[in-house]
């Protein structure tokens, strides 16, 4: 399904457990087989442990198809299954944001996290999602450094030059190695 119609509804399906090969794989085929498109997808695996979210749109029988065979054949492998239905609609009527990818790298720090995030907060920024990547002293130049990476929806009226001139000031002060900030 490569449109959505006024009767889709959209739904968010979480699959967690332990790491598996073809998690992504299994999840996109269920989806395909009931006619339910993938809007979003965020996969992630730390140690062991793998987490999936997809953001998924289609009528409501598909998406109860979608429900009963996640939770079927994910359950074989260990694996938790959660499909929630959003009150989202599936065409979003607020068009107000556009989104845009912001890639930060700097030395590591305590309270980087923080202060990125803040700083997107009180810009009027909203993060969809999050990447963050620690390197070694030895891959890094003799310190430990991050590459934080953001999915964002901006305002259609940003001022990205202000925002950038705010973002240099911040990226002096806290040492920034790199700011890239582009439209998707």
């Amino acid at each position: 399904m490569s449109t959505t119609n006024d009767n889709d509804q959209s739904a968010v399906l979480y699959v967690l457990g332990k790491d598996r090969q073809g998690m992504l794989e299994r999840a996109a085929t269920i989806a395909n087989a009931h006619d339910v498109n993938i809007e979003e997808c965020i996969g992630h695996t730390l140690a062991d442990r793998a987490v999936m979210f997809m953001k998924l749109v289609g009528d409501d029988s598909g998406l109860t198809n979608v429900e009963t065979d996640a939770h079927a054949q994910f359950a074989e492998d260990g694996l938790s299954v959660i499909c929630s239905r959003t009150s989202e609609p599936a065409v979003p009527e607020d068009m107000a944001y556009l989104p845009w990818r912001i890639r930060i790298s700097s030395r590591d720090f305590k309270g980087l996290l923080a202060t990125i995030t803040g700083f997107l907060a009180r810009n009027g920024i909203r993060i969809l999602s999050y990447n963050g990547e620690k390197y070694s002293p030895a891959r890094a130049g003799g310190e430990y450094a991050c590459v934080n990476t953001f999915t964002v929806r901006v305002p259609v009226d940003f001022d990205r030059r202000l925002f950038l001139e705010e973002l240099e000031y911040l990226a002096d002060e806290k040492q920034f190695r790199s700011a890239i900030l582009e439209p998707l």
